[in-house]
Protein backbone atom coordinates (compact mmCIF):
# COMPACT_ATOMS: atom_id res chain seq x y z
CA UNK A 1 0.00 0.00 0.00
CA UNK A 2 1.14 3.31 -0.76
CA UNK A 3 1.94 5.89 1.57
CA UNK A 4 -1.00 8.12 -0.11
CA UNK A 5 -3.22 5.60 0.03
CA UNK A 6 -2.70 4.75 3.99
CA UNK A 7 -2.70 8.34 4.77
CA UNK A 8 -6.34 8.67 2.81
CA UNK A 9 -7.71 5.13 4.49
CA UNK A 10 -6.27 6.74 7.95
CA UNK A 11 -8.21 10.38 7.18
CA UNK A 12 -11.36 8.11 6.09
CA UNK A 13 -11.26 6.71 9.29
CA UNK A 14 -10.74 9.57 11.42
CA UNK A 15 -13.65 11.71 9.51
CA UNK A 16 -15.77 8.19 10.56
CA UNK A 17 -14.97 8.33 14.18
CA UNK A 18 -15.96 12.44 14.28
CA UNK A 19 -19.09 11.61 12.08
CA UNK A 20 -20.02 9.29 15.25
CA UNK A 21 -19.02 10.78 17.64
CA UNK A 22 -20.99 13.52 16.83
CA UNK A 23 -24.02 11.69 16.33
CA UNK A 24 -23.73 10.45 19.72
CA UNK A 25 -23.50 13.97 21.03
CA UNK A 26 -26.95 14.89 18.95
CA UNK A 27 -28.60 11.52 20.65
CA UNK A 28 -28.01 11.91 23.69
CA UNK A 29 -29.15 16.06 23.94
CA UNK A 30 -32.05 14.82 22.10
CA UNK A 31 -32.54 12.21 24.76
CA UNK A 32 -32.01 14.60 27.88
CA UNK A 33 -34.75 17.21 26.20
CA UNK A 34 -37.00 14.57 26.21
CA UNK A 35 -36.48 13.98 29.44
CA UNK A 36 -36.68 17.42 30.41
CA UNK A 37 -39.91 17.77 28.81
CA UNK A 38 -42.65 17.95 31.44
CA UNK A 39 -45.26 17.13 28.89
CA UNK A 40 -44.92 15.60 25.68
CA UNK A 41 -48.24 14.95 24.94
CA UNK A 42 -48.86 18.69 24.70
CA UNK A 43 -48.20 19.13 20.78
CA UNK A 44 -51.22 16.51 20.60
CA UNK A 45 -54.00 17.72 22.63
CA UNK A 46 -56.49 15.28 20.60
CA UNK A 47 -54.96 12.39 22.46
CA UNK A 48 -55.43 14.44 26.09
CA UNK A 49 -59.12 13.30 26.30
CA UNK A 50 -60.89 9.79 24.88
CA UNK A 51 -64.50 10.03 24.46
CA UNK A 52 -65.88 6.55 22.65
CA UNK A 53 -67.48 3.52 23.30
CA UNK A 54 -69.26 4.72 27.10
CA UNK A 55 -66.24 5.90 28.52
CA UNK A 56 -64.91 9.83 28.74
CA UNK A 57 -61.92 10.21 30.02
CA UNK A 58 -58.69 12.74 30.54
CA UNK A 59 -55.30 11.35 29.28
CA UNK A 60 -52.12 12.69 31.18
CA UNK A 61 -48.80 12.62 30.67
CA UNK A 62 -46.16 12.04 34.07
CA UNK A 63 -42.34 12.22 34.59
CA UNK A 64 -41.26 10.04 37.52
CA UNK A 65 -41.54 13.29 39.84
CA UNK A 66 -44.53 14.22 38.80
CA UNK A 67 -46.54 11.02 39.20
CA UNK A 68 -48.96 10.94 42.79
CA UNK A 69 -47.82 8.47 45.06
CA UNK A 70 -51.69 7.01 44.65
CA UNK A 71 -50.89 6.55 41.25
CA UNK A 72 -47.91 4.89 41.29
CA UNK A 73 -49.10 2.04 44.25
CA UNK A 74 -52.05 2.07 41.18
CA UNK A 75 -50.03 1.27 38.68
CA UNK A 76 -48.29 -1.56 40.65
CA UNK A 77 -51.35 -3.43 41.31
CA UNK A 78 -52.79 -2.76 38.32
CA UNK A 79 -49.54 -4.12 36.77
CA UNK A 80 -49.41 -7.10 39.33
CA UNK A 81 -52.66 -8.36 38.83
CA UNK A 82 -52.76 -8.39 34.96
CA UNK A 83 -49.35 -10.04 34.65
CA UNK A 84 -47.64 -11.67 37.68
CA UNK A 85 -48.58 -15.23 36.36
CA UNK A 86 -47.12 -14.41 33.15
CA UNK A 87 -43.85 -13.87 35.05
CA UNK A 88 -44.21 -16.62 37.15
CA UNK A 89 -44.82 -19.10 33.84
CA UNK A 90 -41.91 -17.98 32.20
CA UNK A 91 -38.38 -19.61 32.04
CA UNK A 92 -36.17 -17.83 34.08
CA UNK A 93 -38.01 -14.77 35.20
CA UNK A 94 -40.26 -14.89 38.02
CA UNK A 95 -42.29 -12.07 40.07
CA UNK A 96 -40.57 -9.81 42.31
CA UNK A 97 -42.56 -6.94 43.84
CA UNK A 98 -39.57 -5.26 44.90
CA UNK A 99 -38.06 -5.25 41.42
CA UNK A 100 -41.25 -3.61 40.11
CA UNK A 101 -41.89 -1.22 42.30
CA UNK A 102 -38.24 -0.19 41.23
CA UNK A 103 -39.14 -0.01 38.12
CA UNK A 104 -41.76 2.30 38.37
CA UNK A 105 -39.75 4.49 40.38
CA UNK A 106 -36.97 4.94 38.44
CA UNK A 107 -35.84 8.54 37.12
CA UNK A 108 -36.49 8.02 33.58
CA UNK A 109 -39.92 6.59 33.75
CA UNK A 110 -42.35 8.67 31.98
CA UNK A 111 -46.25 7.61 31.81
CA UNK A 112 -49.47 8.26 30.41
CA UNK A 113 -52.54 7.80 32.29
CA UNK A 114 -55.96 7.99 31.21
CA UNK A 115 -58.52 8.72 34.16
CA UNK A 116 -62.28 9.37 33.99
CA UNK A 117 -63.13 12.65 33.30
CA UNK A 118 -66.92 12.42 33.90
CA UNK A 119 -69.85 9.79 34.14
CA UNK A 120 -70.68 8.90 31.22
CA UNK A 121 -74.08 9.48 29.70
CA UNK A 122 -73.68 5.75 28.40
CA UNK A 123 -72.67 3.80 30.90
CA UNK A 124 -72.88 0.33 28.53
CA UNK A 125 -72.53 1.23 25.21
CA UNK A 126 -73.28 -2.54 23.99
CA UNK A 127 -69.76 -3.25 24.12
CA UNK A 128 -68.35 -6.51 25.60
CA UNK A 129 -66.01 -5.83 28.25
CA UNK A 130 -64.45 -9.25 27.48
CA UNK A 131 -63.48 -8.66 24.33
CA UNK A 132 -59.72 -8.44 24.04
CA UNK A 133 -59.06 -6.86 20.48
CA UNK A 134 -58.26 -3.66 22.20
CA UNK A 135 -56.44 -4.72 25.37
CA UNK A 136 -52.85 -6.87 26.33
CA UNK A 137 -53.67 -8.47 28.93
CA UNK A 138 -57.50 -9.28 28.63
CA UNK A 139 -58.87 -12.51 29.93
CA UNK A 140 -62.01 -13.68 29.02
CA UNK A 141 -64.02 -13.05 31.48
CA UNK A 142 -66.26 -10.15 31.55
CA UNK A 143 -66.84 -7.15 33.47
CA UNK A 144 -69.66 -4.73 33.93
CA UNK A 145 -68.15 -1.03 33.52
CA UNK A 146 -68.13 -0.11 37.60
CA UNK A 147 -69.77 3.57 38.61
CA UNK A 148 -66.86 5.97 37.23
CA UNK A 149 -65.72 8.15 39.88
CA UNK A 150 -63.67 11.71 38.47
CA UNK A 151 -59.96 11.24 38.68
CA UNK A 152 -60.23 7.77 38.76
CA UNK A 153 -57.61 5.92 36.75
CA UNK A 154 -58.24 2.89 34.31
CA UNK A 155 -55.44 2.81 32.39
CA UNK A 156 -51.62 3.44 31.90
CA UNK A 157 -48.20 3.12 29.61
CA UNK A 158 -44.89 3.37 31.14
CA UNK A 159 -42.53 3.80 28.80
CA UNK A 160 -38.54 5.03 28.95
CA UNK A 161 -36.28 6.64 25.91
CA UNK A 162 -33.63 4.67 25.54
CA UNK A 163 -30.19 3.95 23.14
CA UNK A 164 -31.18 0.55 20.71
CA UNK A 165 -27.48 0.32 19.55
CA UNK A 166 -26.75 3.53 18.07
CA UNK A 167 -30.59 4.76 17.55
CA UNK A 168 -32.51 6.37 20.48
CA UNK A 169 -36.30 4.34 20.59
CA UNK A 170 -39.15 4.47 22.76
CA UNK A 171 -39.28 1.19 25.36
CA UNK A 172 -42.87 0.67 26.13
CA UNK A 173 -42.16 -1.25 30.09
CA UNK A 174 -45.58 -1.52 31.08
CA UNK A 175 -48.87 -1.27 28.83
CA UNK A 176 -52.10 -2.25 31.39
CA UNK A 177 -55.86 -1.22 31.07
CA UNK A 178 -58.30 -1.87 33.94
CA UNK A 179 -60.30 -5.28 33.10
CA UNK A 180 -63.90 -3.38 33.61
CA UNK A 181 -63.06 -1.04 30.65
CA UNK A 182 -60.93 -3.48 28.51
CA UNK A 183 -62.34 -4.01 24.67
CA UNK A 184 -63.17 -0.03 24.71
CA UNK A 185 -60.09 0.92 22.18
CA UNK A 186 -58.87 2.77 25.33
CA UNK A 187 -55.50 0.57 24.73
CA UNK A 188 -54.93 0.92 20.90
CA UNK A 189 -55.39 5.09 21.77
CA UNK A 190 -52.57 5.01 24.35
CA UNK A 191 -50.76 2.92 21.88
CA UNK A 192 -50.77 5.26 19.44
CA UNK A 193 -50.13 8.20 21.30
CA UNK A 194 -46.90 6.85 22.24
CA UNK A 195 -45.90 6.57 18.45
CA UNK A 196 -46.80 10.17 17.89
CA UNK A 197 -44.43 11.11 20.86
CA UNK A 198 -41.71 9.08 18.91
CA UNK A 199 -42.61 10.40 15.61
CA UNK A 200 -42.04 13.94 16.67
CA UNK A 201 -39.45 13.52 18.32
CA UNK A 202 -37.35 11.60 15.60
CA UNK A 203 -36.93 8.83 17.33
CA UNK A 204 -35.94 5.36 15.08
CA UNK A 205 -38.99 2.99 16.41
CA UNK A 206 -41.05 2.21 19.20
CA UNK A 207 -40.11 -1.18 21.21
CA UNK A 208 -41.69 -3.43 24.17
CA UNK A 209 -40.99 -6.61 25.70
CA UNK A 210 -44.42 -9.51 25.26
CA UNK A 211 -44.88 -12.93 27.14
CA UNK A 212 -45.73 -15.54 24.22
CA UNK A 213 -48.41 -17.31 26.37
CA UNK A 214 -50.52 -13.20 26.54
CA UNK A 215 -52.20 -13.83 23.17
CA UNK A 216 -54.29 -11.15 23.57
CA UNK A 217 -51.34 -8.75 23.65
CA UNK A 218 -49.88 -10.59 20.90
CA UNK A 219 -52.66 -10.12 18.63
CA UNK A 220 -52.99 -6.05 19.43
CA UNK A 221 -49.57 -5.60 18.67
CA UNK A 222 -49.67 -7.55 15.69
CA UNK A 223 -52.78 -5.22 14.36
CA UNK A 224 -50.64 -2.54 15.44
CA UNK A 225 -47.69 -2.71 13.13
CA UNK A 226 -45.24 -4.12 15.36
CA UNK A 227 -43.01 -7.21 14.46
CA UNK A 228 -40.09 -9.76 15.92
CA UNK A 229 -37.39 -6.97 16.38
CA UNK A 230 -34.08 -7.95 15.54
CA UNK A 231 -32.78 -8.26 18.59
CA UNK A 232 -36.28 -11.00 19.67
CA UNK A 233 -34.80 -14.11 21.00
CA UNK A 234 -37.49 -15.83 18.77
CA UNK A 235 -35.00 -13.62 15.78
CA UNK A 236 -31.58 -14.81 17.16
CA UNK A 237 -32.40 -18.11 17.74
CA UNK A 238 -35.86 -18.97 16.16
CA UNK A 239 -35.88 -22.81 17.30
CA UNK A 240 -35.02 -21.95 21.00
CA UNK A 241 -37.90 -22.31 23.68
CA UNK A 242 -38.54 -18.70 24.63
CA UNK A 243 -41.02 -17.24 27.03
CA UNK A 244 -41.22 -14.00 25.24
CA UNK A 245 -40.25 -11.89 22.16
CA UNK A 246 -39.08 -8.65 21.97
CA UNK A 247 -41.32 -6.03 19.01
CA UNK A 248 -40.90 -3.12 17.83
CA UNK A 249 -42.82 -0.58 15.13
CA UNK A 250 -40.15 1.56 12.84
CA UNK A 251 -41.58 5.31 12.44
CA UNK A 252 -41.24 7.11 9.55
CA UNK A 253 -39.30 10.15 10.01
CA UNK A 254 -40.90 13.36 10.88
CA UNK A 255 -41.05 16.27 7.68
CA UNK A 256 -38.53 18.86 7.45
CA UNK A 257 -39.59 21.94 9.13
CA UNK A 258 -40.38 24.14 6.21
CA UNK A 259 -38.22 26.98 5.05
CA UNK A 260 -39.83 30.66 5.90
CA UNK A 261 -41.26 32.23 2.98
CA UNK A 262 -38.58 35.11 1.45
CA UNK A 263 -40.71 38.01 -0.18
CA UNK A 264 -39.60 38.99 -3.42
CA UNK A 265 -39.00 42.32 -5.04
CA UNK A 266 -41.96 43.60 -7.27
Amino acid sequence: MSKTASSNKAKDKKTARKAAAEKALQVQAKLKQLLQDPDLLAPFPVFKTYSRNGLNLNVQYYTANSLPDELKTWAFDLTKVNIQQFYENCPGWGWNDWKKRKELEDSNARFIIATYAEASAEENPGTDASNTKDNPTATTSSAALPTSTVGQPLAFIHMRFEMEGDDPVLYVYEFHVERAVQGRGIGRFLMQSTELISQKAGLAKVMLTVFKANFAANGLYSKLGYTLDESSPGTVDPAGNHGYEILSKSLPSPPPPKKPETETAA
